[in-house]
């Protein structure tokens, strides 16, 4: 299960995820050492399936965004023309908690996503830290219907690191101890806080995804994903910056042990999404 995919569907098609496929190219190979597939480049879901059955992934999970304005319809149409090969996670703005209950009612709760994507960082109202109280109204309705969260938490976007202090998600976990919450970029820098937070608080899982390829603080998450916290590290391949293909590559040969490897690829992602125990 890959559990960061922006697929080339729908609004993402004219997001800057697929345009300027030469600068695309630059990011991946600068940053990561990694390249584009085919998929990418054609912006065909066609060729994304394809590669997925190559390597064996069996579901992505497909998270909408708001900050590119991606339709959450779009997310409902792509498990419709798909069945069984995407999960979805419907995005909502914290910054606008009204509007966000609305979304998660008709597209989660009465709809066919299965989680809530937030990006309190990111928003184009107001940037929020995920402990701001602006946004315990959703949180406490995805704790009330047991809808999991993929938190945007860290990563090398962010204009301020007062936006994703390590000690305001525990906060957050504290305040809803039956939240799931999966943090999307693991909350790099603070590699070895996230995974002490992730050991104490049962609520929380890390997706390091990109830092987990050629950056600083990736042999941490390796290390907790052997010992501590090996029912807690969740890959996302965060595609199309980089291949699925590459990217499984280098989680196979980040110094993860290869009998924990199948928490990491499939089982912890059934168990945050509560399919298995």
């Amino acid at each position: 299960i890959d559990f960061r995919v922006r697929a080339p569907y729908g609004g993402f098609l004219q997001s800057g995820f697929y345009q300027d496929i030469p600068f695309r190219e630059q990011v991946a190979a600068g940053k990561y050492n990694m390249h584009l597939p085919q998929s990418v480049r054609d912006g065909s879901m066609v060729k994304l399936l394809e590669e997925m059955d190559a390597l064996n992934i069996v579901q992505s999970v497909v998270p909408a965004r708001k900050l590119f304005d991606i339709d959450n319809a779009d997310m409902e149409r792509l498990i419709e023309e798909y069945p069984g090969r995407f999960i979805t996670f419907a995005a909502v703005d914290p910054a606008n908690p009204q509007e966000a209950l609305a979304e998660i009612e008709r597209y989660v709760i009465h709809g066919k996503c299965t989680g809530v994507v937030l990006e309190p960082g990111f928003s184009k109202v107001k940037n929020l830290a995920c402990d701001d109280e602006t946004i315990y109204p959703i949180y406490a309705i995805c704790q009330q219907h047991d809808i999991p969260i993929m938190l945007g938490y860290g990563g090398m976007l962010h204009a301020s690191l007062k936006i994703f202090q390590p000690v305001q998600l525990d906060n957050l976990a504290l305040d809803f101890p039956e939240l799931r919450i999966l943090c999307a970029h693991g909350g790099w820098p603070y590699a070895q806080e996230m995974i002490w937070i992730a050991l104490m608080r049962k609520n929380v899982y890390l997706m390091p995804d990109l830092y987990m390829y050629n950056t600083p603080g990736m042999a941490d998450y390796a290390a907790a994903a052997n010992t501590v916290i090996k029912d807690k590290i969740i890959y996302g391949s965060a595609y199309p910056i980089v291949s699925q293909k590459e990217s499984v590559e280098k989680v196979m040969n980040s110094g993860i042990k290869a009998e924990y490897l199948p928490n990491v690829f499939y089982h912890n992602a059934l168990k945050f999404l509560g399919k298995e125990n």
